[in-house]
């Protein structure tokens, strides 16, 4: 696995890439991890003190690398479900590599072509820099680009209210 680590880090190097064919063994495990990896290992868990209903859940990955901010890669244009639109409250987070880095009080939402976007009027702290996996990695639907809605009681425990197969309950806490 160090053999891993020392042929990425030549490549970080001013010496540039090997002339290896391959990376080392166990490279993409064990070898060098990028910023938003350490961000999602050093985030907390997400798991909210008071109960929010509805909370979406978007990926904003790709608009943020576009040049969008946080928070309008995080508030335009969705693909949201007509039935999910007049909840309230409602709050929107905003994740890279399953770490939020905006969490917005949705105000109203307005159409975007055939889709949704939102004002926004706050930022709700305790939903922000928190490692959400334990959320998406429920659902197969996240890798594929689309958003889930997710309620959370206050009292370490969350569901998948939207693009989830179980609607049920689960605990966000480890078991002692």
């Amino acid at each position: 696995h160090i053999e891993s680590a020392c042929i990425q880090l030549l490549g970080a190097s001013v010496n540039g890439m090997t002339a290896n064919a391959n990376s080392g063994p166990g490279g993409s495990k064990y070898g060098l991890i990028g910023l938003e990896d350490l961000e999602a290992q050093a985030a907390n868990p997400v798991d909210p003190s008071h109960p929010y209903e509805t909370v979406f859940i978007f990926n904003i990955t790709n608009s943020v690398a576009d040049g969008k901010s946080y928070y309008d890669a995080t508030r335009i244009s969705w693909p949201v479900g007509k039935d999910f639109l007049d909840r309230r409250p409602a709050i929107a987070v905003g994740l890279i590599g399953g770490v939020s880095y905006s969490a917005l009080q949705v105000e109203h939402w307005f159409q975007d072509g055939d889709r949704w976007a939102f004002e926004a009027s706050q930022e709700i702290e305790e939903l922000k820099f928190r490692n959400f996996k334990e959320i998406y990695s429920r659902t197969g639907k996240w890798n594929w680009g689309q958003h889930l809605v997710a309620e959370f009681d206050g009292a370490g425990r969350a569901r998948i209210i939207y693009n989830a197969s179980s609607k049920d309950w689960f605990d966000l806490r480890p078991s002692d």
